[in-house]
């Protein structure tokens, strides 16, 4: 009985590990969402010096575009974000509060914490690129 608790333990200690060595240090699309005519906007994190958050953005049938997030982040289990059609910008929320905005009709992306706003692509991905692959395995 003793040694089948402690193969238990130890299974359920090795499954913990591989669900946060897998969540840790690989690409993780933690936010998706598309407006109804077809701008899609997504949230990935992948390893960096902590976890590098980044946003991604594109019209239908384009290029990806990339927007700076963070560089040193911690772990977000997602990102929800809430597309309002009316004004035609897709809110990012993180733990159920805004953390930035991206209004597709201007191509304007905005950071709650710092404020600073970008229009247009900070960086353009290549045509073969997939927000699932990551952006640190691009060769700039």
């Amino acid at each position: 009985m003793r040694r089948a608790l402690l193969i238990g333990a130890i299974a359920l200690l090795v499954s913990v590990l591989v669900f946060v060595a897998r969540q840790l240090c690989s690409v993780r699309v933690i936010g998706y969402a598309k407006s109804s005519d077809g701008v899609e906007l997504c949230v990935v994190q992948e390893p960096g010096d902590l976890l590098e958050t980044s946003v991604y953005y594109r019209e239908p049938n384009g290029t990806w575009g990339w927007f700076y997030y963070d560089h040193a982040d911690g772990y977000w289990s997602k990102a929800e974000i809430v597309v309002d059609e009316s004004k035609q910008r897709m809110t990012i929320l993180r733990r159920k509060e805004p953390v930035a905005y991206f209004d597709w009709r201007t191509e304007v992306f905005r950071l709650d914490r710092t404020g600073a706003s970008h229009r247009g692509a900070q960086f353009w991905m290549p045509p073969d690129f997939s927000p699932s692959k990551g952006r640190n395995r691009i060769r700039h």
